[in-house]
């Protein structure tokens, strides 16, 4: 059963969870401090269901966790997310968190709501950089997907927490997040790609690796992961041209989000990386 106290103008309510492998007693803990218009009869009637509702929670292991935010999680990145997470996550991961834990990392896991993390993301979006700006030489607003990465990152923790049943609510989940900004992006135009190539074409063949990123990424248009690739070995590519792949060849493939995908790319430009090793070309 719970325990009552009074500690000032609040109640202390404290339900006994047994005892850990170190012997020693289990105690979770939940203060109340009633509204200054409820009278004394309301105050005893609501502490008594407080303290139901309170000692309920903790038997279906919905405990407080007295446990601040910046501890749990880095306690998360450094023993759990490295096991379950990809390299490219874990250190998006490890970016956002320095900003995330100057803003709610010294509060309590179990006293952070919709209303802290809304500031938060409201900073961010400050013109005048709200004090969130990593790099003093940077100013303005960060970007909505910026923004929405740190959020994401901060709901991740608290999505693990609740699994493991240090808390019962996931705050990020009744934010508003902003609206994508992103502008039209420059890209080169035909005749700026044309000069492109003829320049790798004159390029010294000691660079060839250099030639041929540069040039898959013209003829494909690969995304930046995708770039992080290596290419077979001149074996492999000769027993991969003498395939039943005529006109399109899957040459390289690349992982997202644990998902192995294949980039295509047109003989032609298999035929241009064999001129420079003077390989037979492949005739379509």
């Amino acid at each position: 059963m719970a325990n009552i106290s009074k500690r000032g103008k609040a109640y202390l309510i404290t339900v006994s969870c047994g005892y850990g492998t170190d012997g020693k007693q289990v105690k979770q803990f939940q203060t109340w401090k009633p509204p200054e218009n409820m009278t004394a009869k309301q105050i005893e009637k609501e502490v008594q269901r407080r303290a139901v509702l309170f000692e309920e929670s903790c038997k279906q292991g919905q405990v407080t966790a007295a446990v601040k935010f910046e501890d749990y999680a880095t306690d998360y990145l450094t023993n759990i997310a490295p096991k379950t997470l990809k390299a490219g996550t874990l250190a998006n991961y490890a970016n956002y968190s320095k900003r995330v834990f100057r803003a709610i990392g010294h509060l309590r896991m179990d006293k952070i709501t919709p209303r802290h993390i809304q500031k938060f993301i409201n900073e961010m979006g400050d013109e005048n950089g709200g004090g969130t700006r990593l790099d003093k030489y940077r100013k303005g607003a960060l970007s909505a997907k910026t923004i929405r990465n740190h959020i994401a990152f901060t709901s991740s923790i608290y999505e693990y927490a609740i699994r493991m049943q240090v808390v019962s609510t996931n705050p990020c989940r009744a934010v508003m997040l902003p609206k994508d900004n992103a502008q039209e992006l420059e890209i080169y135009s035909v005749e700026d790609t044309l000069e492109i190539l003829d320049l790798l074409y004159k390029e010294d063949k000691r660079n060839f690796h250099y030639m041929v990123y540069f040039m898959l990424a013209v003829y494909t248009g690969f995304r930046r992961g995708d770039g992080y690739v290596k290419l077979p070995t001149t074996k492999k590519l000769h027993k991969h041209l003498n395939s039943r792949l005529y006109n399109m060849y899957n040459l390289f493939k690349t992982e997202k989000a644990q998902v192995t995908h294949f980039i295509v790319i047109h003989c032609a430009f298999i035929n241009q990386i064999f001129s420079f090793i003077d390989f037979p070309v492949f005739s379509v």
